[in-house]
């Protein structure tokens, strides 16, 4: 995959819809079949916000995700506590 063409490509998108179906292409090809995005405007240095508040993308089942974010599951998971106090990339 070149990535300078893959980046020019999601530079491009139009719309939230393909820029979610390019970044799930690209994502593939390094072999991650999965993907959760999340966004919020309202954290703090210890919390994420109100769920109801999120922008969710994601390929999940929508089961997991419901049992997943409806439950103190996301706000309790390793990954959120890390990106509430931390920017940038981490190797799980």
């Amino acid at each position: 995959m070149d990535l300078t063409n893959f980046l020019f490509k999601m530079s491009a998108a139009k719309d939230t819809e393909e820029l979610w179906k390019l970044l799930l292409a690209g994502m593939d090809f390094y072999g991650f079949d999965r993907l959760l995005y999340g966004f919020s405007r309202f954290t703090t240095g210890t919390s994420v916000g109100d769920p109801n508040d999120f922008l969710i993308l994601s390929n999940h089942k929508k089961g997991y995700l419901k049992g997943y974010v409806d439950t103190e599951h996301l706000m309790n998971s390793p990954m959120v506590k890390w990106s509430i106090q931390n920017d940038g990339a981490c190797s799980w």
